[in-house]
């Protein structure tokens, strides 16, 4: 059953001015460990936008009160796995934007 829903969408351009700011405030440790690999500068700013759209609406949706960098994203079978508790979350990246949704079940 469905407790709560979240969903967040965020401009790349806004991520990438703000770039550096962001990773710390953003970024768990395992997700600043995957970000330091990418050689691309353009996917290191889809990742953050995209962990940052994700952490919005987890917050959204989640009942207690909580950090961004408490939050964990990792991938299981290609598909977002968020370390919190009933927590499912998706994230997509499309031209401009990053938008997530994150739904807490019981």
């Amino acid at each position: 059953m469905i407790v709560s829903l979240g969903c967040d969408i965020v401009e790349i351009a806004r991520i990438e001015r703000k770039l550096e700011k962001l990773t710390s405030k953003v970024l768990s440790t395992d997700e600043l460990k995957l970000y330091q690999n990418f050689s691309s500068k353009k996917r290191k700013i889809e990742f953050v936008a995209g962990r940052f759209a994700a952490k919005e609406a987890i917050i959204k949706a989640y009942p207690t009160a909580i950090k961004m960098t408490d939050i964990n994203i990792s991938y299981q079978n290609d598909k977002p796995l968020c370390n919190l508790k009933n927590i499912k979350v998706t994230i997509s990246h499309e031209n401009n934007y990053a938008i997530a949704f994150a739904i807490l079940t019981e």
